[in-house]
C-alpha cells in the first residue's frame, strides 16, 4: 500500500439538480481528460442515491485530482458546488452527503492515523470544492487521536498484556465514539 497522509476533498463542479454519480464522472475524465480511470477514490451522490459513498479508483493507487498531491492523498468528491448558471461556487451540498463526508473521514482517520484533511482549494487556484473546508471540519469532526489504531492482531495465545492493550483500545474507542455522537446529535 502507497504511503497516505491526506484526504483531499473535491466537488463535481455540478448543479444541485444533477444527479451524476461514479459512472459518469468515469466517463468524464477517461474520455474527456483522457485518464486510465476516475481521479477519486470515493464519489458522494445526491439526488436519488443521496449520500451514498462509491468507491472509485482503488485506494492503493494514486488518484489524479489534485496535481502535485496524488501520490499521498485520496480524494473524495462531493457531487454538486456550483450555482444553476454552471459557473458560481454553491455550497448545496445535502444533509445525507455531508453525514456521508464526516462519516467516511472519521473511517478513513481510524485507517490511517495521522490522516490530514484538505480541500481542493487549499493546493490550487480554484474555488473547489465551494466550501471551506477547515471551517467544516472543526464544527463537524472529532479527529481520531494518532495514538489510536483501530487495527490490533496480537499473536495466539494471547498473553495478559495482549488483554490489557485490547482493553485500552477499546476503551479509546468509546470514547471517541460518543464524541461522535455528541457532535452529530447537537
Amino acid at each position: 500500500m502507497r504511503s497516505i497522509k491526506k484526504i483531499i476533498i473535491h466537488s463535481s463542479a455540478t448543479r444541485a439538480r444533477t444527479d451524476i454519480g461514479l459512472i459518469e464522472i468515469r466517463g468524464w475524465h477517461i474520455n474527456d481528460n483522457k485518464w486510465s480511470d476516475v481521479g477519486y477514490q470515493f464519489i458522494l451522490r445526491r439526488g436519488k442515491r443521496d449520500g451514498e459513498i462509491e468507491e472509485g479508483r482503488p485506494m492503493r493507487l494514486a488518484g489524479a485530482h489534485t496535481s502535485g498531491h496524488n501520490s499521498d492523498s485520496i480524494g473524495i468528491c462531493l457531487v454538486g458546488g456550483v450555482a444553476e448558471d454552471g459557473r458560481t461556487p454553491e455550497n448545496n451540498f445535502t444533509d445525507k452527503q455531508w453525514e456521508s463526508l464526516a462519516r467516511l473521514i472519521s473511517d478513513l482517520q481510524g485507517d490511517f492515523p495521522g490522516l490530514t484533511v484538505h480541500g481542493h482549494r487549499d493546493f490550487s487556484a480554484t474555488h473547489c470544492p465551494s466550501f471551506n473546508v477547515a471551517e467544516w471540519l472543526k464544527k463537524n469532526i472529532v479527529p481520531v487521536p494518532d495514538n489510536m489504531s483501530l487495527h490490533y492482531d496480537p499473536q495466539e495465545p494471547y498473553s495478559e498484556d495482549d488483554y490489557l492493550e485490547m482493553s485500552s483500545r477499546i476503551s479509546d474507542l468509546l470514547v471517541w465514539v460518543q464524541g461522535l455522537f455528541k457532535r452529530w446529535s447537537a
